[in-house]
């Protein structure tokens, strides 16, 4: 299958979506808001709009970027996303789903699980 950035971005939305989701599973509902996992989402498709929005913030912090070890990075940064919600009771804005990827690209590039694309010419 050609690899193109519209594939990239479906890939990456899904995969912060599904690990998200994962995240949610791992908590208690009895010790979460409203004994709800998606209390702070305001409900499932509030979930799925703010997974949506955390994958593109991904997707474009790493946009350029060869990856290795992607479902460790995506999953830290899933699990994160997940925390704020869960902590601060609301979803993250989009400066913060910003700040967070970026933060983790950043992260990637300092342990060596991401590289910078070679320009072909």
């Amino acid at each position: 299958m050609t690899r193109t950035s519209r594939l990239d971005l479906a890939e990456d939305v899904a995969l912060v979506t599904f690990l998200m989701h994962e995240a949610l599973l791992d908590r208690d509902a009895g010790l979460l808001p409203e004994g709800s996992r998606f209390a702070s989402f305001e409900g499932f498709p509030g979930f799925c709009d703010h997974a949506a929005q955390a994958g593109l913030a991904l997707y474009q912090a790493f946009r350029g970027l060869d990856r290795d070890c992607w479902i460790d990075t995506a999953t830290d940064y899933a699990e994160a996303v997940v925390g704020y919600a869960l902590n601060h009771g609301i979803t993250a804005d989009r400066t913060t789903l910003t700040h967070r990827a970026r933060a983790a690209r950043n992260r990637a590039l300092r342990e060596g699980l991401a590289f910078m694309r070679e320009v072909r010419s």
